[in-house]
């Protein structure tokens, strides 16, 4: 399991980075949108677009899902991550929705694994990692304070990999859409 939290540019290649960008913001791409991009609640608070590529049930729920597998393969290969089991794919796109504070903090799954973003575009949408894990905060309230680790912005081609234990925040942009591709790995 993961326990630090890797930042890395130009994770896939270029011309792999321009085909992912096209697809998910070609007019035929397909996105639904979701009252609570973080799942937490079922009221429009937190609302945001989902396309839900590989479902946590194992069933692949995309054409696109052929096309993004590989994006795996590559960056756990080239460093050096145990790969058993693709859990999860999703792509998500976050509008500017007026507010600069981060969503609702959360963890993927409530099981062993690991996270691993792909920013889509450039973007200012940040996401943000907490201190606070699964195992040492289990269960926290709705008020509590959580504590900032690190902020890290979208670049289009970059990767962010950590322990999916940690909880961790996306950010509303201000500016042009924000569009990640989140793979949950066991």
């Amino acid at each position: 399991m993961l326990d630090d939290i890797l930042v890395i540019d130009d994770i896939i290649p270029k011309t792999y980075q321009d085909v992912i960008e096209q697809s998910l913001f070609s007019s035929h791409f397909p996105w639904y949108l979701q009252k609570d991009i973080t799942f937490i609640e079922d009221k429009f608070d937190n609302y945001g677009f989902n396309h839900g590529l590989k479902l946590e049930d194992g069933t692949i729920n995309s054409a696109f899902y052929d096309g993004i597998l590989p994006m795996t393969f590559l960056v756990s290969d080239r460093y050096n991550l145990e790969q058993k089991n693709l859990v999860q794919a999703r792509a998500f796109l976050q509008t500017n929705r007026g507010r600069k504070t981060h969503n609702k903090p959360h963890v993927d799954l409530h099981y062993p694994h690991t996270v691993f973003l792909y920013y889509v575009n450039d973007s200012d949408g940040d996401t943000f990692l907490f201190e606070e894990t699964l195992e040492d905060t289990p269960n926290p309230q709705k008020d509590y304070q959580f504590n900032l680790k690190q902020s890290i912005s979208p670049k289009k081609g970059r990767g962010v990999i950590f322990n999916g234990n940690r909880y961790h925040a996306s950010s509303n942009p201000t500016k042009i859409p924000r569009c990640v591709i989140n793979f949950d790995l066991n």
